[in-house]
């Protein structure tokens, strides 16, 4: 069996604002996203750092996904 996720947000790594912690996971359920929970990143701090810095400069610091 295959599910596929959606990346719709992320949480902020403990102790700092400026790098991602976990991920927030959703998928498509009925045409609507349903959020599934957060895993986390595996990454080392730098990247967690660059991943967070893009997010905020793509989607804004407080865009959210229309979610169900």
């Amino acid at each position: 069996m295959r599910q596929e996720y959606v990346v719709v947000g992320y949480t902020v790594r403990g102790g700092t604002t400026n790098a991602v912690g976990s991920l927030l996971l959703a998928a498509y359920e009925g045409g609507a996203l349903r959020i599934l929970g957060k895993v986390g990143t595996g990454c080392r701090a730098a990247l967690t750092r660059a991943v967070a810095g893009e997010a905020r400069n793509t989607h804004g610091a407080h865009s959210q996904p229309p979610l169900d």
